[in-house]
């Protein structure tokens, strides 16, 4: 029976994928799935396949030649990265990078196709916390003895194998640390296992059946590629990261926290997510950044600086009744908006939810209903879109209304930005610039694309309406390099109906 296990908490969120290989038992990581497999497991069972298609013909199209487009929601520039032709029966395009599977083995590119692992790794998949914008190639090596479970390592967004394969599982944290385990032998103590494989599809915990190992985990440092010093252990526990901090139980039970450097940490300071943190120095409460440096004083009598929601943090003050009011603060300890008196589940840069409505940041209502989602566009920057139930609002920073409408009732569905109607035609995308459902296509994350002729396909900004590429392609796929301005695009060649998989052009799209 191949064996396949998904632990922890990753039965929420594939996209949260930590671990490859085994299971940590117990480690349940601030915003970290893991997802394991069992060493002798094939490949395939972590890969998705493409279908069967012939190679295609080399496109026609200038190599590296920049091309500008955009309207009046924002210029873009297309650039042509270059051509990928990779000889793989299987290509997975990751936000962390691409994997290509050719015979029984795997392959790792960078996005922008100039780094190439080669074949050369028995299995491969991303691996990121949930919520990170950092992402990382898991591999696994190929076995040389059919005991060895320490096969496991971590390529990082530049192809560089930055954990060499002696592993027995990793575990992504956040941005910075990985928790990587080795094994040592097998046991039947659960209470000493801290790796385990299963049967199961998913699992909590080993239970009868699993294969069961002692070991040693230990937390890797990608920024300064090294083992964090003295932040380790050879019994199952939890561990997660806070920015540049670790916070974990040691083998005696004891709750720890270290930086970076593996200093323990016993100042009582209260660290927030990003790593900034609040510390109390002779009667007198600071917040520090995350390297340390002071940002502002407060009187902790007061508030209290409670969460950071980029680019703010949030100060909570409670009156002599326990009630509670909430106020954004920049990193000067400047006041940027009014006190609400409910609760602030979402903070963007202009706009805060709470349970109420959807407010402006001096206190104002900018909408009445009460949403129960409000995302802002990261990648553009420019719109935000909230939702409750069927209804859809986009709107900009100045709250002005883009676009509304229900779900039933006006018959358009969509995706946080997008919205789109159906009709015999096929779908017909809102169109930002003129305001209209007047784009026919279909939805490619950022963008859609238009059939032209036969089979061949443009690529078009769903905003404006400008067209990013011509109609030289069969098949598109696009992926956003770590939430910002760039994104890439991979155009597929097509010969009479047949599209190669690993043939292929990459262009960067920069948002300017």
């Amino acid at each position: 029976m191949k064996k396949r296990i998904i632990c922890a908490l990753c039965s929420a969120s594939l996209l949260a994928t930590a671990a490859l290989a085994g299971c940590s038992g117990g480690d349940v990581s601030t915003g970290g799935a893991s997802l394991a497999s069992q060493a002798s497991a094939q490949a395939s069972d972590i890969q998705s396949q493409a279908d069967d298609v012939s190679k295609a013909e080399q496109s026609s199209q200038e190599e590296n030649t920049p091309t500008p487009a955009g309207g009046t929601m924002g210029s873009f520039l297309v650039t042509k990265e270059g051509r990928v032709n990779v000889d793989c029966s299987s290509l997975d395009i990751t936000s962390s990078g691409i994997i290509y599977q050719s015979g029984d083995k795997y392959g790792v590119l960078t996005l922008d196709g100039k780094k190439d692992s080669g074949p050369v790794y028995a299995a491969a998949q991303e691996a990121r916390s949930e919520g990170s914008d950092k992402g990382f190639i898991a591999v696994r090596q190929v076995k040389n003895n059919a005991k060895d479970v320490n096969t496991c390592g971590l390529i990082d967004k530049d192809g560089n194998e930055i954990i060499p394969c002696k592993y027995a599982s990793i575990t992504v944290l956040n941005d910075r640390f990985v928790r990587v385990v080795t094994a040592d032998k097998e046991t039947k103590d659960e209470d000493k296992a801290v790796v385990y494989f299963t049967d199961k599809m998913f699992s909590l915990s080993p239970s009868e059946g699993d294969t069961l190992y002692t070991g040693k985990w230990e937390v890797f440092d990608t920024v300064k590629k090294a083992m964090v010093p003295s932040v380790s252990g050879t019994l199952p526990t939890r561990v997660e990261a806070k920015g540049q901090f670790v916070i974990y139980k040691d083998d005696q039970g004891n709750e720890n926290t270290a930086d970076a450097a593996g200093k323990a940490i016993t100042d009582g300071r209260k660290i927030l997510q990003n790593g900034a943190y609040v510390l109390e120095i002779n009667g007198k409460s600071g917040l520090y950044a995350t390297d340390d440096t002071p940002l502002f004083n407060f009187d902790a009598r007061e508030f209290e600086v409670s969460n950071y929601y980029e680019p703010y943090y949030v100060g909570t003050k409670r009156d002599s009744n326990y009630n509670s009011s909430y106020l954004l603060l920049n990193d000067k300890g400047e006041k940027v908006s009014a006190e609400f008196s409910d609760y602030l589940s979402e903070v963007t840069p202009d706009f805060v939810l709470s349970d109420e409505c959807i407010y402006k940041l001096d206190g104002t209502k900018a909408f009445t209903d009460r949403y129960t989602t409000l995302k802002f566009d990261k990648a553009f920057q420019d719109v935000y879109s909230a939702h409750k139930d069927d209804l859809y609002t986009i709107f900009d920073k100045s709250g002005n209304v883009l676009f509304t409408g229900d779900k039933e009732k006006d018959k358009f569905d969509g995706y946080d930005f997008y919205m789109y109607q159906k009709d015999s035609s096929g779908n017909s995308y809102y169109n930002f610039k003129d305001k209209a459902f007047n784009i026919q296509g279909y939805q490619l994350g950022d963008w859609f694309i238009k059939q032209s002729a036969g089979n061949v396909y443009d690529l078009i900004e769903t905003r404006t309406g400008t067209k990013l590429l011509d109609s030289s392609y069969g098949r598109y796929e696009t992926v956003v390099s770590n939430i910002g301005k760039t994104q890439y695009i991979y155009a597929f060649n097509s010969v009479n109906g047949q599209v190669a998989k690993g043939d292929f052009d990459i262009f960067s799209v920069t948002v300017k």
